[in-house]
């Protein structure tokens, strides 16, 4: 919980920095220690949202457009300090591809 924790943090004082007011992804790596390293700021909606808004019950796509239509975080009800993840979330992608066929998707 206390490497969450962390991240949850620095993915907070990094938007904070930067006066981000939108739904986007902050990325770290964490190693063998629990030690987290910044990756990379995604602005946008990844195809992951949905892992997110499992565990915080935030719609992420509705809340970029009401963000994009001009309403406040506190107007949709994103206060920080009341979203709380719960539990965890895995998402998985299942491709097919044809081996025989240099590795081309099996539908091709």
């Amino acid at each position: 919980m206390e490497v969450r924790t962390n991240v949850i943090d620095d993915a907070l004082k990094l938007t904070k920095a930067c006066n981000y007011k939108n739904a986007g992804t902050v990325e770290f790596l964490i190693d063998d220690a629990g030690r987290h390293y910044f990756m990379e700021v995604n602005p946008r909606v990844q195809v992951e949202h949905t892992v997110t808004e499992q565990v915080t019950g935030v719609d992420i796509v509705q809340s970029t457009f009401l963000i994009a239509s001009g309403a406040s975080l506190d107007e949709i009800g994103l206060v920080q300090e009341k979203i709380v993840p719960r539990g965890v979330a895995m998402q998985c992608r299942i491709t097919t591809e044809d081996p025989v066929r240099a590795i081309l998707s099996s539908f091709m």
